[in-house]
């Protein structure tokens, strides 16, 4: 949604780029003690915004974004398990 306000603004590389760097500082709070983390992040916001401009929806970003956390609570389950 963002990103559709920004790229009329600022047109669709800075509203790219923009997007992106909201998102993972959306995050910060959440990686600031594990810094590799910012990888992951940053390359599920590229994944989220290339699902958005593929499909031209916010639905099929959204549902990368679950399929992300879905993938780190399943691994931190069963990385957890006794």
């Amino acid at each position: 949604v963002v990103y559709g306000g920004y790229r009329r603004s600022l047109g669709a590389l800075w509203a790219a780029v923009l997007t992106s760097v909201i998102f993972v500082l959306m995050h910060v709070s959440e990686l600031i003690h594990y810094p590799p983390g910012f990888l992951g992040v940053g390359g599920l916001a590229v994944a989220a915004l290339w699902c958005r401009l593929r499909w031209g929806a916010i639905g099929p970003a959204i549902s990368a974004h679950f399929a992300y956390n879905f993938t780190i609570v399943v691994a931190f389950l069963v990385s957890t398990e006794s």
